[in-house]
């Protein structure tokens, strides 16, 4: 019964909808580099797009939230959603720390493309806030 009072929240289940969005881009580029990588890299990659999307998911579930509400709470969860980012970074950077060159790179570079594209999907529904 919560579960359903919570997405009859037009936000939430915009919020939903955005993540949804993001797990078959994700899902697609997932699908489309296992088949043009080897294993090693592929890993990297895997792992890779998976912070970036855990990380654009709770943003974007944080800025759907913050819509309607007022500005200082939408700065809040905005600078949270960085800092999200900023720490999966961190934790992928932790993880490449010895790994060979060409594997950093693949998982350095997956990241940073999953959070460009998934920004598209975060900042959409942002132009109904101005």
């Amino acid at each position: 019964m919560a579960f359903t009072k919570l997405f009859e929240n037009h936000s939430l289940k915009a919020a939903a909808r955005s993540v949804l969005e993001g797990t078959v881009i994700v899902c697609v580029a997932i699908i489309s580099f296992r088949v043009f990588l080897d294993d090693v890299h592929f890993v990297s990659v895997f792992m890779g797009l998976m912070v970036a999307w855990g990380a654009a998911s709770v943003s974007i579930v944080g800025l759907h939230i913050a819509r309607g509400k007022s500005f200082k709470s939408f700065s809040v969860l905005f600078v949270s959603g960085i800092i999200v980012r900023i720490l999966g970074l961190a934790l992928l950077m932790t993880l490449a720390w010895d790994q060979p060159g060409d594997k950093q790179s693949y998982l350095l570079i997956s990241y940073i493309l999953g959070v460009i594209v998934l920004f598209l999907l975060e900042y959409r529904p942002l132009y109904k806030l101005i």
